[in-house]
């Protein structure tokens, strides 16, 4: 579908994702988790009436960074525009990898986990001395996930 990573999609063309929960939004749109081949990625989705320049821009500039890749950057799927009954244009971006959360929230943990390990003077993670809180022991949890 993404062959030359855009796609335009007529009134009549069904959209062939399934919308799955909200990641995030804000005044630029919204993003929600889908799925393609079996592979979470975000799909982020806003509405115009016309298709303006700050589209265009958005999909130029992650489309450059994928030449660049990085591993701690997301990577462009595709993108989409289709036009709706009303005269109204959906425009859509996918990308991958989907965050697990925000930078705020894994900074908050990496905090959590070393004022655990401050706590505890040499850390070594069989013997603890002073044993975790509950936050503490989630925020372990979730960072080996990340590993």
């Amino acid at each position: 579908m993404f062959g030359d990573r855009q796609a335009t999609l007529g009134v009549k063309d069904p959209v062939p994702l399934e919308q799955g929960p909200i990641l995030g939004s804000g005044g630029l749109g919204v993003v929600y988790e889908t799925k393609l081949a079996g592979i979470a990625v975000a799909w982020k989705r806003t509405y115009s009436r016309r298709l303006t320049e700050w589209y265009h821009n958005e999909v130029r500039i992650l489309a450059q960074m994928n030449t660049k890749r990085h591993k701690h950057v997301i990577n462009l799927i595709g993108s989409y525009i289709h036009r709706q009954r009303n005269s109204t244009y959906e425009l859509a971006i996918l990308t991958w990898p989907v965050a697990r959360y925000d930078l705020s929230v894994l900074l908050h943990e990496i905090d959590l986990i070393n004022q655990w390990k401050n706590r505890d003077g040499p850390w070594e993670e069989d013997d603890l001395a002073t044993p975790p809180t509950e936050e503490e022991k989630a925020a372990y949890e979730n960072l080996l996930q990340l590993e």
